[in-house]
């Protein structure tokens, strides 16, 4: 039968179909809209900063009274004014499809809160990644959490500077326009000129569920990491296989070194969830991977977005992954007032840090 003699269609298929069509069209037009629309967390938004004439009355002091005699321990191989990686040239060909801007800065924070919870905890680990679309590469800059430096915004309340850690509880705490995660990427950006682009935000339980969700994830430690003073396990040098709860323990250790070796404990594990996350029982699923971090992170990252970063992870080798790392020669011990012992930031050695990450270079260098 041809088409100019076949039957016309029941008015009620007709309908049927037409209706069909439009729901179709209309789940279409949804899920393009979810998978374009910022996911669990606010947009970052700009805080106020101190006005002129109010200048905070305890930074002074702060630079002034001199360290304590109690050293610092400096975790750099090679001298901090050698960068070791030279700066990347962009193509023309941007890497998953990101589009052909700047290389962007993804603020990664992990959160202390004891519930799975998102409005309570401190900043305790704090990343900052540069992602290059166009190079496929990764710098990380990596900063300890008891810097004691200015906080914007947070005049109200008569505070002015703190750890840095606790700048996202603050920014949570007082509701603060875009919550801790804008009120963290101000502090960066007024003190360190580290423009935020993005954040990702993961608590305690996110990161032990994460890990399980990849079957954990096994390292080789170079030497033995005691938590013991922690109530965590001892850890013998040699391979490991650990499941989410182990590995949680493993990145929260700072006793009996301190917070250099932690941080650089925690590159060695990132390091390792990435050759996970890339093996080949792994990256098949990479689907369920992107909604597990949608349904267990803060972000303003979009669906999109957190696909085109996780392609660019697979696209880039690991020795374009540079980790920046704060280490002992670039701070000085300081107790406060009120008896905390924290690390105040020398201004010059900071600006050269800074100005290698930027340039997309590393300094010290982490060993792998």
């Amino acid at each position: 039968m041809t088409p100019s003699t076949r039957p016309p269609l029941p008015p009620w298929l007709t309908r049927r179909r037409m209706i069909a069509g439009g729901v179709t069209i209309a789940l279409i037009l949804v899920g393009a809209w979810l998978w374009n629309t910022p996911l669990l967390g606010p947009q970052l938004q700009a805080q106020p900063t101190a006005a002129a004439n109010n200048p905070p009355p305890t930074s002074q002091v702060a630079v002034a009274v001199a360290p304590t005699d109690a050293p610092v321990a400096s975790t750099a191989t090679l001298p901090p004014t050698q960068p070791v990686a030279a700066a990347v040239t962009p193509t023309d060909d941007p890497t998953c499809g990101a589009g052909d801007s700047a290389p962007i800065n993804i603020m990664v924070v992990g959160s202390d809160a004891v519930k799975d919870t998102y409005e309570e905890g401190r900043a305790d680990a704090i990343r900052i990644f540069k992602v290059n679309y166009q190079a496929s590469r990764i710098t990380v800059l990596a900063l300890p959490r008891d810097l004691w430096i200015p906080i914007p915004g947070l005049e109200a309340q008569n505070i002015y500077e703190g750890r840095i850690n606790a700048a996202y509880a603050y920014g949570e705490l007082y509701k603060l326009p875009g919550g801790g995660a804008s009120e963290l990427a101000a502090t960066m950006e007024e003190n360190f000129d580290v423009k935020i682009d993005h954040y990702v935000v993961v608590n305690f339980h996110a990161f032990a569920r994460g890990v399980d969700a990849i079957g954990g994830v096994d390292i080789t430690l170079s030497r033995d990491v005691d938590g013991r003073l922690q109530g965590m396990p001892y850890f013998k040098a040699g391979p490991q296989h650990w499941d989410g709860a182990t590995a949680l323990s493993f990145v929260r250790i700072r006793y009996p070194d301190n917070d250099f070796y932690r941080i650089e404990r925690q590159s060695s594990l990132m390091l390792a969830i990435r050759r996970k996350v890339l093996s080949p029982e792994i990256l098949p699923a990479t689907p369920d991977l992107i909604d597990t971090l949608r349904q267990a992170v803060l972000t303003d990252m979009t669906a999109a977005q957190l696909a085109s970063l996780l392609c660019v992870v697979q696209h880039t080798p690991e020795e374009a992954i540079a980790i920046t790392q704060v280490d002992g020669n670039m701070v000085s011990a300081w107790t406060t007032p009120g008896g905390a012992r924290v690390l105040l930031p020398k201004k010059d050695e900071f600006a050269r840090l800074v100005e290698a990450f930027n340039a997309e270079m590393t300094y010290p260098v982490i060993p792998r």
